[in-house]
């Protein structure tokens, strides 16, 4: 009896030591950006089975830690997403929540491609229900991926719309009913074009 109380106590040992070994070893070996990134974004990941879309805005240094925050968005293509964001530190990871937007109410500046959805949509009064909604910065924009979040997009036909507006414009592309329209907005919010 004596021995199989002793492999029973051994096996939980080790299975304890295999569990908790790569965490005691990590706390010495700092943390690469990619990494810490990746950590963050699988901690948001279940989150898409709610409808919830997760995208990285900004990633520094913090001393032997990373601080990450990313934003979470509900009815991202809607005239009314709201966001909140999540401000990570790593490790050991942990964060704090934010509300950003959680009424639908046009903002005074726009900072973010949801602001400039709200907005846009404020201008167009007779926009549909299921109506699919897209936002750029002009001068950030990258048509690779811009499609990944937006897969309707024509960008031909963005880049033809664009033409000669300043790079600090926030471009909107509505698809409603088999229309599109477009907007562009400044960072303050005025219309400077439609179509």
């Amino acid at each position: 009896m004596r021995p199989l109380v002793f492999l029973v106590a051994l096996s939980v040992v080790v299975i304890l030591g295999v569990l908790v070994y790569p965490y005691v070893n990590s706390v010495g070996t700092p943390l690469s950006q990619e990494q810490a990134v990746a950590f963050v974004l699988d901690d948001v990941r279940p989150l898409e089975s709610q409808g919830i879309g997760a995208r990285v805005v900004d990633v520094r240094p913090d001393g032997a830690r990373w601080a990450v925050d990313v934003l979470l968005t509900r009815n991202a293509h809607s005239a009314c997403p709201s966001v909140e964001k999540r401000a990570y530190t790593l490790p050991p990871i942990g964060y704090r929540t934010e509300a950003l937007l959680s009424a639908c109410t046009a903002p005074v500046s726009i900072s973010y491609r949801e602001e400039a959805l709200i907005a846009s949509a404020k201008r167009l009064p007779a926009l549909g229900a299921g109506a699919y909604g897209c936002a750029f910065l002009w001068d950030r924009f990258d048509a690779v991926d811009a499609l990944a979040y937006c897969p309707p997009l024509d960008v031909d036909a963005l880049r033809a719309f664009a033409e000669g507006l300043p790079g600090q414009t926030w471009l909107v592309q509505w698809n409603d009913g088999g229309a599109t329209r477009w907007m562009a907005l400044s960072a303050g919010g005025q219309l400077l074009k439609s179509a």
